[in-house]
């Protein structure tokens, strides 16, 4: 077999393995009973009440994700379904991995570092949150319609003849539209294999490369403005109310600032988490300073070899790269660092950090490289390790024991009877985990009335599939304290997390 005929076949085998790494990586918790917050009501709605999931993310300029959410969850019957979900979005994922390495490679960058990246991608906190949520498997497709798009647009951009180029940059501009119809945040994951192309500019930029970098930066704002205007136009259409969240942010200097504090901080941890309760975690701000200021030296580096004109623009591109691979939350009003509306701009950070620990390998002579590419693998291996512990042991277990928790106090039930229940909710600020951000990692799904009812009625579905009107005939009453009185309930159940040692 010739040599370029191994060297392909490698390739492609290599992509195939990243596409389904993910997949592997978290396989464990994707396939444990659990749900996790709105996939409960996801679950029922769109069985029992059709159309209500897309005109509610249509309100909210979301119309493909309720198309596509909506679709899905009405194929699946029951908890033990959802952990399909959840492979829809590892695989999404894994798309998105590795199409960022092919482009990368295709773009310059070495094999090795290039398939790194694209392995970087899949592990990211970003990832996992869209991975074991199972209603959120949008975003991972919104992601993987992002690098569709760069390649297709690139494809078209880089063909010199007209007619050719515009077929290409159609469909791109196209898809680019679709992911942005799904979820905003995570198609801009088009700018990740941009900022890649853009790092290997040479001291002496050539007039198409400027050019290259302004036509993709150009379709981007295109496919922005036609996915507002669909979106403003869907609104003008009797039954497609405006979400109070849909609105643009009116103090931007405060937005920044609020940006350096938060979003880009998390950006900086990469996949070490952070504690939203405000207890100490450990590495979190070390490794955002390690990052920083792995960045800021392969800048300098660069600035030596190939003059400070060229290092001013990098970290201007840097800068701009960033701004727009976040360009959505920071326009809109709302102020709500989650990961999973961190993805693209996390990527732009990790094209970045990859890019100068190569850079730095070149300061020491002949194992330079390859020094910089064990940094590399390390830093990939300890963030599978860190990765996979997070998926299972702040998403995956602690949502499986808190529906089987609620399995077991809802045993007793029997809605032939048309009992009361009286239910006390944990803490909203509670978690049964050694960490909780915001309502994504150790979050509580039964800390709320409305999703602690949608899972008792799955529950209670499950269990008396011919009783009919289960959920009527069961008297749910919620608090976040004991009741006054329960002799006047039939059942009480505690879902309050007991402090450690009691």
């Amino acid at each position: 077999m010739p040599s370029f005929v191994r060297q392909k076949l490698l390739g492609y085998l290599l992509l195939v393995s990243l596409v389904l790494l993910p997949s592997f990586l978290f396989w464990d918790g994707l396939w444990l009973r659990f749900g996790f917050r709105d996939d409960y009501s996801t679950l029922r709605e769109a069985h029992e009440e059709p159309g209500k999931l897309f005109m509610f993310c249509a309100a909210q300029g979301r119309p493909l994700y309720g198309m596509l959410v909506e679709s899905t969850f009405a194929e699946l019957h029951g908890i033990n379904a959802l952990p399909w979900a959840r492979i829809l979005g590892a695989l999404s994922i894994g798309v998105v991995c590795a199409f960022t390495a092919w482009l990368l490679e295709r773009q310059g960058w070495p094999r090795r570092v290039s398939l790194l990246c694209g392995l970087l991608l899949g592990l990211l906190p970003s990832a996992q949150v869209v991975i074991n949520w199972g209603s959120c498997w949008p975003h991972a497709f919104a992601a993987a319609l992002g690098v569709l798009a760069f390649a297709l647009n690139d494809r078209g951009l880089r063909d010199p003849r007209p007619l050719r180029r515009l077929p290409w940059v159609l469909a791109g501009t196209a898809v680019l539209l679709c992911g942005l119809l799904v979820y905003q945040p995570d198609a801009l994951v088009y700018v990740v294999p941009l900022s890649a192309g853009f790092l290997l500019w040479g001291r002496a930029q050539t007039r198409s490369s400027l050019s290259w970098m302004i036509h993709h930066v150009a379709l981007v704002c295109l496919a922005l403005v036609m996915a507002f205007v669909v979106v403003k136009g869907l609104f003008l259409l009797e039954g497609f109310p405006s979400s109070k969240r849909v609105c643009f942010e009116a103090d931007l200097p405060g937005k920044l600032l609020w940006f350096l504090r938060e979003p880009l901080d998390n950006v900086l941890g990469l996949f070490v988490l952070e504690d939203s309760l405000g207890r100490p975690v450990s590495g979190h701000d070390l490794t955002a300073y390690l990052v920083g200021l792995v960045i800021v030296l392969g800048l300098v580096v660069q600035c030596r070899r190939e003059g400070w004109r060229h290092g001013l623009l990098v970290l201007a591109g840097g800068l701009a790269f960033c701004t727009l691979a976040y360009a959505v939350s920071l326009i809109a009003a709302e102020r709500w660092a989650s990961y999973r509306t961190l993805y693209a701009l996390t990527g732009v950070v990790v094209v970045f950090l990859m890019h100068s620990l190569w850079k730095l390998g070149d300061l020491v002579p002949r194992l330079g490289r390859h020094l910089a590419f064990v940094v590399m693998l390390g830093l990939v291996s300890l963030g599978a390790i860190q990765a996979a512990h997070s998926s299972e042991e702040l998403f995956a277990m602690p949502q499986s024991r808190e529906l089987q928790l609620l399995e077991r106090e809802t045993a007793c039930i029997n809605p032939s009877k048309d009992p009361r229940v009286y239910i006390v909710l944990p803490d909203p600020a509670a978690t049964r985990s050694s960490l909780r951000y915001l309502d994504e990692y150790g979050s509580l799904s039964a800390d709320t009335e409305w999703c602690t009812k949608e899972m008792v009625g799955l529950i209670l579905q499950e269990r008396f599939p011919d009783e009919p009107d289960v959920d009527e005939r069961v008297k749910l009453n919620f608090g976040y304290i004991p009741p006054r009185h329960p002799a006047l309930y039939d059942t009480v159940i505690d879902l309050r997390v007991r402090p450690a040692g009691r």
